[in-house]
């Protein structure tokens, strides 16, 4: 949170990509951090580490307690307000190789969102308030 308090406004020109991976116990600034970004500019695409991937228990996430576990609930709100589509892995966690973190991609629904999806590395996952099982058959 302290860089985007130092930059106080939108960068000057460019696309916008965020990698949010400074959480931490009480320092969990993540909804704040995806206000900003998203109110800079919608088409703006955020990455966040150590997040739940509902519908595949073998991705690891942070947890810290009550209302504070990195999971679709915990961005909702957000994700609601600014009309984002919330991407997740394709590889099954069982596939993945090294630590198994989860992870979510943000981005406004539209072309930036097809774009991501169309790489094949990334699938919607629809039903950000509770698990929805997997639509699809993954390689």
């Amino acid at each position: 949170m302290q860089l985007f308090n130092r930059m106080g406004s939108r960068p000057e020109s460019g696309d916008i990509f965020v990698y949010l991976d400074a959480h931490w116990q009480e320092d969990l600034p993540l909804a704040e951090e995806l206000e900003l970004v998203f109110g800079w500019d919608q088409s703006a695409i955020a990455m966040i580490d150590d997040f739940q991937v509902p519908d595949d228990p073998g991705y690891e996430f942070d947890d810290y307690g009550a209302g504070r576990a990195l999971t679709p609930l915990y961005i909702e709100s957000v994700c609601r307000k600014f009309d984002l589509a919330t991407l997740m892995p394709s590889l099954r966690s069982d596939d993945e190789t090294g630590s198994r973190r989860g992870c979510t991609v943000l981005a406004h629904r539209g072309d930036v969102s097809q774009m991501l999806l169309a790489t094949g590395l990334l699938r919607e996952f629809k039903n950000i308030g509770g698990i929805e099982p997997r639509n699809h058959a993954l390689p």
